[in-house]
């Protein structure tokens, strides 16, 4: 049985800023982002308080500046059409 301690409260931003928080988590990151990430990661597990690890782990995202995945997600607003004209096959022949 869940403690009332375990179940996180969130507002509609507060759950946005989550989501966020866990998409930039799961994407590739720099030693030093890393080292700074488990220092976060060991504060929240001295205090527990979840609302500070997704506020810190957001300050982290905001200093460096990363990109807003919606933004890069969105569907192309125009389309080239191709012609088979506008096709060239190049080739390569590697020797090695």
């Amino acid at each position: 049985m869940r403690n009332k301690s375990d179940v996180l409260y969130l507002t509609k931003q507060e759950e946005k800023c989550a989501i966020a928080a866990i998409k930039f988590l799961n994407e590739p990151k720099p030693a030093v982002q890393i080292k700074e990430l488990r220092g976060i990661y060991k504060e929240f597990e001295r205090s527990s308080d979840a609302k500070q690890l997704v506020d810190s782990v957001s300050q982290v995202i905001e200093a460096t500046g990363a990109p807003e995945r919606q933004s890069t997600i969105s569907a192309p607003t125009s389309r080239i059409n191709l012609n088979r004209e506008d096709l060239h096959l190049i080739c390569f022949d590697f020797v090695s």
